[in-house]
């Protein structure tokens, strides 16, 4: 699995680390796509339900599947 460097509270490492685990991938780019990727709703409720209890923010379902994963990070730090 890579996973950039970023510290252990950085939201781009807690998303990069769900993303692998959750959709089995190696990698994830900035302009990655959640369903690009193989995602689907059920995936995508256990990742913002991951999400909220790591982070405290609640992503919304229909972000996931809109957003690219550098605009759910900017999300995250918002």
């Amino acid at each position: 699995m890579t996973v950039p460097e970023f510290s252990a509270s950085d939201p781009a490492r807690l998303l990069t680390s769900a993303w692998t685990e959750l959709l089995g991938v190696t990698t994830v780019s900035a302009d990655d796509n959640f369903i690009e990727m193989g995602g689907n709703s059920l995936v995508a409720t256990i990742l913002s339900t991951r999400i909220e209890e790591e982070s405290g923010v609640a992503l919304d379902i229909q972000d996931i599947f809109q957003l690219s994963f550098a605009q759910l990070v900017d999300r995250l730090r918002a």
